[in-house]
């Protein structure tokens, strides 16, 4: 009985949230997303029981994730901007998109440019882990892949490493495939064993990295 006379009876109180996934997708391949930003947003979801943080890594409009045996994923799949060169075989850079502007250098422009780093990436895990929060990554294939498609094709040019084994695409396939957004043949070929390994390779590099302590 409190002061003002009311009484509670005992009880019980069995409180729980009603769905076991609680989630929240970022899409940082369409528009990065600072570190420091999915930090604070980690801790947000904590505040309201949020236990899910999907990460959509890769898109038509940005590869946001450091492989560090590719490069080009992000020295060309993690760019945007005008690019001056010699056409789509041999661009250096993604088109420029929602706004990203002409130059892929410009951070005064939110979202065109960025990846994370190997560390970025792990500090994200470790702090989700901390405020009881599950990454999801996501990598976007076959299609909506221009961005891998580009990269790997600019690694091809660039004589890098292992020649043809991560190519996406078949090179006597002479038709052209138009996707949403205008973007041309941003489909990886499924039936090439170079594509197979490569996504072999990208989740084989997430399982490592999520084993993160």
């Amino acid at each position: 009985m409190d002061r003002n006379g009311w009484r509670l009876a005992a009880g019980e109180v069995l409180d729980a949230p009603r769905f076991s996934y609680r989630g929240l997708m970022l899409d940082v391949a369409r528009n990065f997303i600072p570190k420091d930003v999915v930090l604070r947003t980690i801790d947000l979801m904590s505040a309201y029981k949020m236990n899910r943080l999907h990460v959509h890594l890769t898109d038509d409009q940005g590869w946001r994730l450091e492989v560090p045996d590719l490069p080009e994923l992000t020295s060309v799949g993690a760019r945007r901007g005008h690019d001056p060169g010699s056409g789509r075989r041999r661009r250096s850079m993604l088109s420029a998109f929602l706004g990203s502007g002409p130059s892929a250098d410009d951070r005064t422009r939110n979202g065109g440019s960025g990846f994370y780093s190997v560390k970025d990436y792990r500090d994200i895990l470790r702090h989700a882990r901390w405020r009881h929060v599950t990454v999801v990554p996501e990598v976007d294939v076959p299609g909506h892949a221009a961005a891998a498609v580009l990269s790997m094709r600019a690694r091809q040019l660039n004589g890098g490493g292992e020649g043809t084994t991560f190519s996406l695409v078949d090179p006597d396939d002479a038709r052209e495939i138009l996707g949403f957004g205008n973007y041309k043949n941003n489909v990886m070929n499924v039936c090439t064993k170079s594509s197979l390994s490569f996504v072999e390779h990208i989740i084989s590099t997430l399982i490592e990295l999520h084993k993160v302590r």
